[in-house]
């Protein structure tokens, strides 16, 4: 691992997730609700692991406590916002900083629920 991308780094490739994840949030109406993830990026824009496009679909090997949560509105919310950084692979990189690759970033989603 190479170390955490810069903030600027961090946007350009949240918002690639972003214009992906497509969750309704009515069923939360009222709570606030931030869905965070550490991911890894390739120098291919692919992520690495369980996270990874290719890798078969295991919502439960990316989300903690994923088997023990009721089916409802925040179970559903963790799992398109991991279907949205599935399908926003790969991921356009932004301009080489020489640190090299792979490399490592919170992504966070608030859902608007006021």
């Amino acid at each position: 691992m190479r170390g955490d991308l810069s903030q600027s780094a961090q946007y350009f490739l949240q918002a690639q997730v972003m214009r992906m994840c497509h969750f309704y949030p009515v069923p939360l109406k009222g709570k606030k609700v931030v869905i965070s993830a550490v991911i890894e990026i390739n120098a291919d824009g692919t992520l690495a692991g369980a996270m990874n496009r290719a890798a078969p679909w295991n919502p439960g090997a990316v989300i903690t406590g994923y088997e023990r949560m009721p089916d409802g509105p925040i179970r559903r919310a963790l799992e398109s916002y991991l279907l949205a950084l599935r399908m926003a692979q790969p991921l356009a990189l932004p301009p080489d900083d020489g640190k090299g690759w792979p490399r490592r970033m919170l992504l966070r989603l608030p859902i608007d629920t006021l």
